[in-house]
């Protein structure tokens, strides 16, 4: 699943992306939903700070035994608000969640490079491997044919350790 920031900031090159794909997911909606979320998310915390000040007020008030009850009328209010807010919340999360699910994940170009150099270095050891592995079993043939160490060749002039450590030390 893509970043949520990744896409409010880079929403134009994704759009591309998408299109691209032939992708019908309407971003525009998801970017929407994302600013109103925000919007709603900073109203929220706006309220329950008024709330929380205002509760300090009110305990400030009995204690000095005052009437409060205009302030706890007016939290009672506020208290609604946020309900009816946190709700709204639900919803845009639920909607954005849904479209989530529909985003593709893009493919950034440099790493299908990197994944592509990847499979070819191992494919170029594979091959190395191999050819190591025919080269030890035609020195074993070579032997069991009865050549010596003169009729074989090059092949047993072998200059790598780690080829070296792989013939069997009776054909050499």
């Amino acid at each position: 699943m893509l970043a949520r920031e990744y896409l409010r900031e880079q929403a134009d090159e994704y759009r591309a992306a998408l299109k691209n794909r032939g992708s019908k997911v309407d971003l525009d909606r998801f970017i929407d939903l994302d600013v109103e979320r925000r919007r709603t998310i900073a109203q929220v915390e706006t309220l329950k700070n008024q709330r929380n000040v205002a509760s300090q007020e009110i305990a400030t008030l009995k204690k000095n035994k005052q009437d409060a009850s205009a302030q706890i009328d007016a939290m009672k209010l506020v208290g609604d608000e946020i309900k009816q807010l946190d709700a709204r919340l639900a919803e845009i999360e639920e909607l954005l969640r849904a479209i989530e699910l529909d985003l593709p994940n893009q493919r950034f170009q440099a790493v299908e490079l990197s994944f592509r150099s990847e499979i070819a270095h191992k494919a170029d050891f594979n091959i190395f491997a191999i050819n190591i592995a025919i080269e030890i079993e035609q020195v074993n043939f070579q032997h069991a044919l009865g050549f010596s160490a003169a009729d074989r060749g090059p092949i047993t002039e072998i200059d790598d350790p780690v080829m070296q450590d792989s013939v069997d030390p009776r054909f050499r």
